[in-house]
């Protein structure tokens, strides 16, 4: 019986499971034609009131009571993620067609021709039943379509009556082409199931790539609104962005950009954009988004966007510490020389400047009696006393070991002089560090921009003289 169950094609298991459930599906299918042959055999019964058609009745009630049992538990099975009773299933259907095919049969033979009509006709209707609800299991369906006609041909060559002999010519060709259908319709079947259950793995695979990327990924319709996200939660403010506009969620400073960017890739161009959003937690986060139209003619946008925050925030590190201090966090040589050319060109416009070298006093000293963790922390206290010493536009910078450099606004010596006693004023106040008074004690040389030179060197070894004779005059001094 196990065979009826089977075909020859392979066919994966789940797409297997899903047509053996046919045997409980269509439910009033099955009621309509049980009601139809328990009638028929009535109607027989009451005709010919004969132990036959009597047993025919008695059968067709029996399978009825049998049948509908298994059917109900098939059904609750299947929903369950159980599996249904299919042989027992099968074989109370093969059952209630040979009953179907002995209705036929004993009418044929009874010589009542209007009787025999409504049984033939009915076993008719019944076999197309049989191929609407069992085409997933067509061997069963040949099997029930052999069980309910054969015994209609063969009491149609058997019948009193010579034209009866037409339906044992007619039922073989009507039953080939049953069977035609019903395994045409099954292989039909079988390769659409096929079909939706790899197109279903297919989107269930791809769908865990995109959830299980870092990058988020987006569908945008011709109108640039988001039709599919692969992140629950992607806006700026943390809410979900299907149903929204893209381009009204982008910056206001990048607007213009992402709009080029949507034209490029509306034109079938890769298109590329680096932009940053606010996330609902207040951090900025950069995102380094490229675009690309999907060719299937629907117009629409796939965009993917990386954050690239931790890289940006690296490289804004690395531009940071190629132009500052580690220790004081103080702009280093390079933004002094390039704020030297500045106030160079812009003292040919009128306006004048000073540079400061400060170099602190007996610093070798500090670091070799109480050692390089009190150097490093006057260091730093001297560092942002100088800076606490400073108008508004000027600049301090560490120039190396124990050396800072003053760029201050000044047109005479005297105004030099006034930004000299502030950084002394600033510095008078020895620190404690582990338990030791240590003093903040500095020289200082300076040069006038542009009275002392008209380059950015000339300036500096004005200031570089200048502090060597402070030096040299006892220090502390400017």
């Amino acid at each position: 019986m196990s065979w009826l169950l089977t075909t020859r094609d392979s066919v994966p298991d789940g797409v297997r499971a899903q047509l053996e459930s046919g045997l409980f599906a269509s439910l009033p299918i099955f009621i309509g034609g049980v009601l139809n042959s328990i009638t028929i055999a009535a109607l027989g019964a009451w005709r010919h009131p004969s132990a036959a058609f009597g047993l025919w009745l008695a059968i067709e009630i029996a399978l009825a009571a049998a049948r509908l049992p298994v059917i109900v538990h098939g059904r609750r099975a299947i929903a369950l993620g159980r599996r249904p009773p299919l042989l027992l299933a099968a074989t109370l259907a093969c059952a209630w067609a040979a009953s179907v095919g002995f209705g036929a049969f004993i009418s044929l033979m009874s010589g009542d021709w209007v009787l025999a009509t409504i049984v033939c006709l009915s076993a008719a209707a019944m076999v197309s039943g049989i191929c609407l609800r069992n085409f997933g299991t067509p061997r069963l369906a040949a099997a029930m379509t052999l069980l309910s006609l054969v015994p209609c041909a063969i009491g149609g060559a058997l019948a009193s009556e010579p034209l009866m002999a037409v339906i044992s010519l007619q039922l073989p060709i009507f039953m080939a082409t049953i069977f035609a259908s019903a395994f045409s319709l099954h292989r039909l079947l079988v390769s659409r199931m096929t079909a939706l259950g790899d197109l279903e793995k297919s989107e269930f695979f791809n769908r865990t790539i995109l959830e299980s990327s870092p990058d988020a990924t987006f569908i945008l319709d011709p109108q640039f609104n988001v039709v599919f996200c692969n992140r629950a939660r992607t806006a700026p403010e943390g809410t979900s962005m299907v149903g929204s506009n893209w381009l009204a969620a982008a910056p206001p400073e990048d607007r213009e950009a992402a709009q080029r960017l949507l034209d490029t890739a509306l034109a079938g161009k890769k298109a590329n954009l680096v932009t940053g959003y606010t996330d609902a937690i207040g951090v900025h986060r950069w995102y380094d988004i490229v675009a690309n139209l999907i060719n299937d003619g629907s117009g629409r946008i796939l965009m993917v966007a990386r954050d690239i925050t931790h890289q940006k925030l690296s490289e804004e590190q690395a531009l940071w510490m190629a132009r500052h201090d580690p220790l004081t966090r103080l702009p280093n040589r390079t933004v002094l020389q390039d704020q030297l050319d500045v106030r160079l060109t812009q003292s040919c416009d009128g306006g004048s400047s000073a540079l400061l070298i400060v170099d602190v006093d007996h610093f070798k000293a500090i670091n070799d009696t109480l050692g390089h963790d009190a150097g490093d922390a006057l260091l730093s206290i001297f560092a942002a006393r100088l800076r606490s010493s400073l108008g508004e536009g000027d600049l301090v910078a560490r120039t190396g070991g124990d050396e800072f450099a003053l760029l201050v606004s000044a047109r005479s010596e005297a105004d030099v002089v006034a930004a000299g006693e502030r950084v002394y004023a600033a510095l008078a106040q020895p620190f404690l560090h582990d338990g030791r008074m240590i003093q903040c004690g500095a020289s200082i040389g300076a040069s006038l921009l542009p009275r002392d030179g008209a380059t950015r060197s000339e300036i500096l070894k004005a200031a570089d003289i200048a502090l060597y004779a402070a030096k040299a005059g006892g220090r502390a001094q400017l």
